[in-house]
């Protein structure tokens, strides 16, 4: 067991007048109030990056640093006292009945790790101070130490200090009440290039042999936030015309908002290449992608066009084949290569989605000698997910940068200072540790205010710290910018706050600050990330909210005829309005129309992500759209979220839910039909990606539900669904160790020959696949291999228009 001494954060919550809760109420209720507390504990404490230490009975004990150090470790665990103690006096059935207290204290603890439960025991004064001031707090109260207050004045409010008499202790605990979230801030610019030199060299080296060899290279800058890469890769570019001064550059960066949107930062290289605006309509779009691949010599342009158009939401048919819009970006990145020499960066790839991982990886393999360099910026946190990231490619060059050494962190906080006091020097050398944000930051907002006596104690102090120096307008504009997150439009920014004066004045400004870069028009983005997230932090829930939906109206606004291409960004935004409205407001009805709003567009972003094969994007889509519809559509999310899962358990689990709420909801038997027959297919058919195989009375009882509800069905693609399903009970039973009687198999065999008939009097190719694949089956359990063969070149003769399923099966 490894032991460490730490500095961590420790909140402590405890219910007030749990005694007498326990008996006004019966065991079972108390019980069940005390899981939603925990669940809701578990949630926020999560959310927040912290760790649950423990749950003693109905306290709730967390760390935050350990043994994960951040930052703002104090902040996260005040944020995240606040939001549970908002969370659980919101919450309907909680909010009188379970009035709770809270003390947070920071200082030095022993930490251990157990490894056999996952455990992190804490032993030290720290851990018992944080107890005593939950003890003291009022109920709703939050008392926090004076340690943890100091290391976050800037961003709460703090009322009158207090003393807490603690046994044992020869003197009183100073201790503030915690009150609420205070708009504070502080943040960094571009900085000199100090001590990167051979970093520098070795990009400029693979460029040349990449553009001027035309041997394409693939390299990975790996650093943590705010060590250096966009800096490197901005003094990079700015070189690249002396070492291939016709080289094209395309840029995409992958938005954080923790949960991934799909391709969308494709779209971003797409349009530049073939020069569309952003705001171009579909059709034009497509007109766009067919007049630049003109000439290219592609055989089948009009499935190229479609493949690039769909997957960035702006094209007219689903994607089938996932390997078909890999190759197609792939092509279409060779082709740009031929015409100019390109140099295709992705920033922030930690922060992309998996399947644009996939598809990524897939393209960095390019066919022939082309002047094609490939430059991926991630945080460490990609190696994680993607061990072998880069790895088995001949032209493939890591460069991971370290913070920098003293020595050159004092060399460019002088450069910064002009000469200043060796104490300033040190002073930025030992809080910075080397990280060139972290330097620029701290060092310009003290030149800004110059009687400014002390430095913050973390970066992110510093960052919020230099915000809260901005102008009302410059301030307001920068944290409404954040809520689109790395660039925004100003129209944008204006629609969320129409009395703001001067947006484009302010703009202009914070560009001159160093904290925004114009794109053009009304086009910014943030200077680095980190002063979007800080800017982001300082607006409370209840506005992050409320600006959120105002984003989604506006984007909304903007979506005619190009609704595909923006519905997961308007679904991000609603559903970040309708997670906080239903914790913060749950019977308003404007929280209502928000959480349909959110429902209805993770569903339209579902169907875009399904369209571009992306069905693990499109899964959580519809589980978000789940979470906040009303009743009436959850029968068809759910199976939608069947059909989508593909093969299972999960695809099986999701059907019967399906089944049950169609039921409940006296829906058309044809639904339910349609429904058993999807399972029954998963569960028969494809019974090797099931675990809980179903008994074979279990599974009687399934097929005697559908042979009823079939005969109130009239729909023909339904009833051939169901039919087809039926021809693999033989082959279902022969796994299961039981032979099928030959009455079994001629009810088998006859009812995948009505489905196929139906299916070819439909023209439905996979209908026929799937008649034809039961066909095969109950023919090959009778030894009949003539039958197979001839079922398998049938097959063959529309495999092109098989979806994935059918061409892999």
């Amino acid at each position: 067991m490894a032991e460490e001494r730490r500095v961590v954060t420790i909140l402590f919550a405890d219910v007030a007048g749990s005694t007498a809760m326990g008996d006004a109420l019966d065991p079972e209720d108390v019980r069940i109030l005390l899981r939603r507390y925990y669940d809701l504990a578990s949630d926020t404490v999560t959310e927040y990056g912290g760790i649950l230490e423990k749950f003693i009975g109905d306290a709730v004990v967390a760390v935050f640093g350990f043994p994960q150090t951040h930052d703002d470790d104090p902040r996260r665990a005040l944020g995240a006292a606040l939001n549970l103690r908002d969370r659980v006096r919101g919450d309907p059935a909680l909010g009188e009945k379970l009035p709770i207290r809270l003390g947070i204290n920071t200082g030095e603890v022993v930490a251990a790790r157990e490894s056999a439960t996952g455990d992190f025991p804490l032993s030290g004064d720290a851990v018992n101070v944080a107890a005593r001031l939950q003890t003291a707090a009022e109920p709703w109260g939050i008392l926090c130490g004076e340690r943890t207050a100091a290391s976050a004045r800037a961003g709460f409010e703090f009322g009158v200090p207090v003393d807490v008499e603690a046994r044992g202790k020869s003197q009183p605990i100073r201790a503030l009440p915690l009150l609420g979230r205070a708009a504070s801030g502080r943040v960094a610019s571009r900085t000199a290039l100090i001590g990167r030199d051979a970093d520098l060299e070795q990009l400029e080296l693979v460029a040349r042999r990449a553009l001027q060899e035309k041997r394409p290279f693939l390299v990975s800058i790996i650093a943590p936030a705010g060590v250096g890469k966009t800096r490197l890769l901005e003094e990079f570019l700015d070189r690249l015309p002396s070492i291939e001064s016709q080289a094209t550059v395309a840029i995409a960066q992958c938005l954080p908002y923790g949960q991934r949107l799909t391709y969308w930062p494709l779209r971003a290289v797409l349009y530049r290449l073939i020069g569309v605006a952003d705001d171009a309509k579909a059709p034009a779009v497509r007109e766009a992608i067919r007049s630049w691949l003109e000439g290219s010599g592609l055989e089948a342009l009009d499935r190229e066009v479609e493949l690039l158009a769909a997957t960035v939401g702006v094209g007219e048919t689903e994607v089938i084949d996932r390997s078909a819009l890999l190759a197609a970006w792939r092509t279409f990145f060779e082709i740009a290569a031929r015409v100019a020499p390109l140099v295709l960066v992705f920033e922030d790839l930690h922060w992309s989605s998996d399947s644009l991982l996939d598809l990524f990886e897939y393209v960095m393999l390019p066919h022939g000698d082309l002047p094609l360099l490939m430059i991926a910026l991630t945080r460490p946190e990609l190696l994680d997910r993607r061990p072998a990231w880069g790895g088995g490619r001949r032209n493939y060059v890591s460069i991971a940068l370290e913070p920098l050494s003293d020595k050159h962190t004092a060399v460019l906080v002088q450069q910064l200072l002009e000469g200043r006091s060796p104490d300033l020097v040190e002073r930025v050398v030992r809080h910075a540790e080397g990280n060139p944000f972290f330097v620029g930051e701290l060092v310009r907002s003290m030149l800004e205010r110059p009687g400014a006596e002390q430095l913050p104690d973390t970066v992110q102090a510093t960052v919020l710290a230099r915000l809260d120096l901005l102008p009302a307008g410059e301030r307001r504009t920068v944290q409404l910018g954040a809520i689109f997150g790395r660039a925004f439009r100003l129209a944008g920014v204006q629609s969320l706050a129409p009395e703001l004066q001067g947006l484009a004045e302010s703009a202009d400004q914070l560009v001159d600050r160093d904290l925004l870069r114009s794109g053009g028009g009304d086009l910014y983005s943030f200077r680095h990330i980190l002063i979007r997230e800080v800017a982001y932090q300082t607006l409370t829930r209840f506005d992050r909210g409320r600006l959120h939906a105002a984003a989604g109206r506006w984007l909304e606004g903007l979506a005619a005829e190009r609704e595909d291409a923006l519905a997961e960004l308007i679904a991000y935004h609603y559903r970040e309005a309708a997670a906080i409205a239903t914790a913060q407001r749950p019977n308003d009805p404007e929280t209502e129309q928000i959480r349909e709003k959110a429902a209805n567009w993770q569903s339209r972003a579902a169907e875009v992500a399904a369209a571009g094969a992306a069905t693990e994007e499109g899964s959580r889509h519809l589980r978000g759209a789940i979470d906040f519809a009303g009743p009436a559509h959850l029968p068809d999310l759910y199976e939608r979220l069947g059909d989508l899962s593909g093969l299972g358990d999960v695809a099986v689990d999701a059907y019967r839910t399906a089944l049950r709420l169609c039921r409940e909801q006296a829906r058309p038997p044809a639904q339910e039909l349609r429904i058993l027959a999807s399972m029954l297919t998963i569960l028969m058919r494809f019974q090797g990606s099931v675990v809980n195989r179903p008994t074979e009375d279990a599974m009687t009882e399934l097929r005697r539900e559908a042979r009823s509800i079939a005969e109130r069905v009239t729909d023909e693609r339904t009833q051939a669904a169901y039919l087809a399903s039926e021809g693999f009970f033989p082959y279902w039973l022969r796994a299961g160790n039981r032979s099928a009687t030959s009455d079994e198999r001629a009810e088998a065999d006859a009812a995948a020959t009505r489905a196929l008939a139906i299916a070819r009097r439909l023209d439905d190719p996979n209908l026929q696949s799937t008649a034809l694949d039961a066909l095969a089956g109950t023919g090959q359990i009778a030894d009949d291999w003539r039958r197979g063969l001839d079922v398998s070149e049938q097959r063959l003769a529309f495999h092109a228009r098989l979806s994935m399923v059918e061409k892999v099966d």
